[in-house]
Formats: C-alpha cells, sequence, structure tokens
C-alpha cells in the first residue's frame, strides 16, 4: 500500500456567494469513497443555514461555521481548506485565524486577498477607478415620462446607427436589440433639436427612445424585466457619497447560464436556479487592511486552481490575482467554468488529492 493510498485527509469544501454547500455533491462523494473526510458545509444565511440577514450582519457572521468548525478540530490535526469564488475570502480569514490546522489553503477561482491589503482591492480591481471617479447620478422621471420628449418629424428622419457590444452585463444584448426593434436606426435630444446638423446619430450601447414614447418606459423596461444580475442594491443612508456597492445580491438566471454554469449540465443549472440564494456582501469589513495578515495567512500553503473557461471570474484576473499574492502552486483545468465542482469534478478532485498529499 502506497503512501498516498494510507494518508487519509479532512476536506473542507467552501461554498461562493449566493449558494451552499450543496454544490459540491460531486467532489464531495469522490472525496468520500477514497476514505477521506470531507466538510461541505453551509456559511450564514446560505445553503439551508436558517439565518436571516439581520442575523448575519458581519463577514465574521457569515463566516462562523467554518469558524466554529475549525475550533472542534484537535489542535494536532490539519484540514485542507478548499475554497471556491467568494469562499476564497472565508477560507483566507480561517487561515488567518488558525494557520496551525490548516495544511493548504486551495483556492478554486477564489478571490484571493493580499496580507495587509483590504479585500476590497481585489473585489474592486477593475472598478477602482471608477469609483474615484464616480459622481451621483439625477434621474429626471418628469422630463423623461413626456410623450413629446421626440419626434417623428425631427428626430425621426435623423440618420441612426446603432453599435451592439455583445459582451455587455448591464444593458444586455437582448435589451439593446429590443430597442432597435421597437425604434429601427437607419443623440436623441439634440438630433431633434437640430435634426439638419445631425449627419448621424450613433448609440454605442445606449438607452434609445422611441418617437411619441417616453424614455421612462424604455428605463423602466429595462431595470425591471431585465436586470443583469443584481437584484437590490442600496446606499448608505448616512453617508450617500460612499459608493453604491450592493449589500445584496441576488443572480438572475441569464447571467447564472452565461456566467457561472456555462460548461454545466443543463440539469446542474436548473437545480442551482432553485436553490440560489441572496448574498450578502460586506463592504465595510472586507475594506480592512488587516483582514489577513503575513505573519498567519501568509505562511499558509496556497495552491491556485485556475477554471479557464470561467466567465464570471476570468482566467487573466484569476492569473492577477496569483500574481499580486504569489501562491505555492498553481494548476489549471481545461473545460472548467466557474462551477468546476459541476463541470470537471473529477479533474478537480485529481488536484485536490495531490495537494492534499504534496502538503501533508
Amino acid at each position: 500500500m502506497t503512501k498516498r493510498e494510507e494518508t487519509k485527509h479532512h476536506f473542507i469544501l467552501v461554498h461562493g456567494s449566493a449558494m451552499g454547500g450543496w454544490y459540491w455533491f460531486r467532489v464531495a462523494s469522490l472525496l468520500r469513497e477514497g476514505g477521506h473526510k470531507v466538510s461541505a458545509l453551509d456559511l450564514g444565511e446560505s445553503g439551508i443555514d436558517p439565518a436571516t440577514a439581520d442575523q448575519v450582519a458581519t463577514f465574521a457572521d457569515y463566516t462562523h461555521p467554518l469558524i466554529r468548525l475549525l475550533q472542534s478540530i484537535p489542535a494536532d490535526e490539519r484540514a485542507v481548506l478548499v475554497g471556491h469564488s467568494f469562499g476564497g475570502l472565508s477560507i483566507s480569514l480561517a487561515a488567518e485565524m488558525f494557520p496551525a490546522k490548516v495544511s493548504a489553503a486551495v483556492f478554486v477561482a477564489a478571490f484571493m486577498p493580499q496580507p495587509s491589503k483590504p479585500p476590497t482591492d481585489v473585489l474592486y480591481h477593475d472598478y477602482t477607478l471608477a469609483t474615484m471617479l464616480k459622481r451621483p447620478a439625477p434621474f429626471y422621471r418628469e422630463d423623461l415620462s413626456s410623450q413629446n420628449f421626440v419626434s417623428e418629424k425631427n428626430y425621426g428622419r435623423t440618420k441612426r446607427a446603432y453599435i451592439v457590444c455583445k459582451d455587455d452585463q448591464i444593458i444586455k444584448e437582448s435589451f439593446q436589440r429590443w430597442m432597435i426593434e421597437m425604434s429601427p436606426v437607419n443623440e436623441a435630444l439634440a438630433a431633434d433639436m437640430f435634426p439638419a446638423k445631425v449627419s448621424v446619430a450613433v448609440f454605442l450601447t445606449a438607452f434609445m427612445p422611441h418617437p411619441s414614447i417616453p424614455p421612462s418606459h424604455i428605463l423602466h423596461n429595462h431595470f425591471f424585466v431585465e436586470k443583469a444580475g443584481v437584484d437590490s442594491e442600496q446606499v448608505s443612508a448616512d453617508d450617500p457619497g460612499k459608493p453604491t456597492i450592493p449589500i445584496t445580491i441576488q443572480f438572475d438566471a441569464g447571467l447564472m447560464r452565461s456566467c457561472f454554469y456555462n460548461n454545466c449540465s443543463y440539469a446542474d443549472y436548473t437545480l442551482a436556479t432553485t436553490l440560489v440564494r441572496a448574498a450578502p456582501f460586506y463592504r465595510d469589513d472586507l475594506s480592512k487592511h488587516d483582514f489577513v495578515s503575513e505573519a498567519n495567512y501568509g505562511r499558509t500553503k496556497r495552491v491556485y486552481v485556475v477554471c479557464k473557461d470561467d466567465e464570471a471570474i476570468k482566467e487573466s484576473f484569476q492569473r492577477w490575482m496569483k500574481e499580486m499574492s504569489p501562491v505555492d502552486e498553481v494548476v489549471e483545468i481545461e473545460g472548467a467554468d466557474h462551477m468546476a465542482m459541476l463541470s470537471k469534478p473529477l479533474q478537480l478532485c485529481s488536484h485536490l488529492l495531490n495537494i492534499a498529499q504534496s502538503y501533508d
């Protein structure tokens, strides 16, 4: 019997936002069949955890089931922490609190923080400049509800071209094409006021009005029918100037299929849409510079699993994170979408076994 066959490990599988431990069922089954111990827990207000939003007020509350589990592990035992997506931040906090109980921290297409820097540096990587330059946006409801905002006589005779951005997740391609159908193309107010001075009006993934239909009709259809993934967004009442980061996120079914479950079976995707829950977002907690330290989290062995077909946390961003915070090993899974545990369970399981053996 080889050393690998003799050694049994404890794998703690940590899910990402809006989901639960249930989605690890294939990988968990494979590991258990090999005689390994597996804990696929539900974090706060996730999966079948009964907690409600008011009971999970902080990131520590959210991660408490994982912390409680690690507290229960004897001092002379170690576990392999496996964090997926947003779960990467949870296993990072656990490694910070219990470095001696973690043989390796494995990040599967997961957010991975840097020591002594806030996790928001990672979460807002492509968003940081925008948050620095953003200003509150006025919304002119009464003006945009006017039936005579633009006319067929002026705006209607202006040559118009629409540039469709096919990967737009805010004003989705389907909605862009709906506007084109509603107002066939051959700056709306400027074109209506100065039609003789406009050779062509070009709409770049833009809201495009229709003669005799108020613009509010289009805005209403977009924000209340299309909904590009974010279902609930709130602004701090005491500081409206803060970035409007969603504190509760609900992924819509279309976004889940195109970005998260793009290589998964339709059955797995359908199951996910029935079990998805609203995901809390802890902006203040994740803005702390002391979230993890070099002394604890920094000395934990870390491995990054790159999912090459991930459309949610794309390969380029996964590689950027490991460059910003170097890891001990990088492995890749060809054909894995964001949900590698469902789209490529055998490959992921094999990598986890190799990692556990290497860092035992």
